[in-house]
């Protein structure tokens, strides 16, 4: 291999050479995957199959990817900045940990489902689960 004299060459010309060499390796590259992908057909032949059969996405029609999972509602709320919240899955955030840190539980985080209140009594007993039964005639 020749040493190249980098000190005597110009800008353009070292711009010239880098050009070349990154056609070069795509070159390179391309003729690989071309020779890769030749002996896998003819592997996949040997067993009967196509190449394309092989590589198709997903099995029995099904798509090769899961749907995007629904994102979940929020659980906990950041009392210092309400516009902060978390499902209570993945990874705990900072303002929960900090809150844990000082001393705080997580149920101290909890958003709260606005209920209507039960004024009668039969609304208290079904609110502490001891519904009075219904009257049979």
């Amino acid at each position: 291999m020749t040493q190249i004299r980098w000190d005597k060459m110009s800008e353009r010309d070292i711009q010239k050479l880098i050009v070349q060499g990154e056609q070069e390796l795509a070159r390179r590259s391309a003729t690989k995957k071309r020779d890769a992908r030749n002996k896998l057909a003819a592997v996949a032949r040997e067993f009967g199959f196509n190449l394309n059969e092989l590589l198709a996405p997903g099995k029995r029609g099904r798509p090769a990817t899961r749907p995007p999972r629904e994102k979940l509602p929020p659980k906990y709320r950041n009392p210092a900045n309400p516009a902060q919240t978390w499902s209570g899955h993945g990874k705990r955030p900072m303002w929960a940990n900090a809150h844990l840190q000082a001393g705080g539980d997580l149920s101290d985080l909890l958003i709260q489902k606005r209920r209507g209140r039960a004024s009668t009594a039969q609304g208290q007993a079904k609110l502490a689960g001891d519904a009075p039964k219904a009257k049979t005639a």
